[in-house]
């Protein structure tokens, strides 16, 4: 959110941009990966970009073990399962 709040003093000066935001994710993942290589009694899970929106400014790591399957059309790809689908999202949740 950037605007007026009397909880938030968030705006445009003080808000990431999304090319700073893609940055700042892959340096995560870096670290996230260099954990993962150490091993250990509990590794981590791999995970990698999976999407990102300009508009929203967001960006989403996730779990290549859960939702990452190989692309049929382009081998040595991945193809991601981390669409939401809204319309049963809010059919459940009027249900809970």
């Amino acid at each position: 959110f950037c605007g007026k709040s009397d909880a938030s003093n968030l705006n445009m000066s003080n808000t990431p941009w999304h090319h700073e935001v893609v940055n700042f994710t892959k340096i995560l993942l870096e670290e996230l990966n260099a954990i993962r290589e150490e091993g250990g009694d509990d590794p981590l899970p791999e995970y990698d970009l999976a999407c990102e929106h300009k508009h929203s400014c967001s960006v989403l790591l996730a779990r290549v073990d859960q939702f990452a399957v190989p692309d049929p059309e382009n081998p040595g790809k991945r193809k991601w399962k981390t669409w939401i689908d809204y319309d049963r999202f809010q059919e459940l949740a009027a249900r809970h």
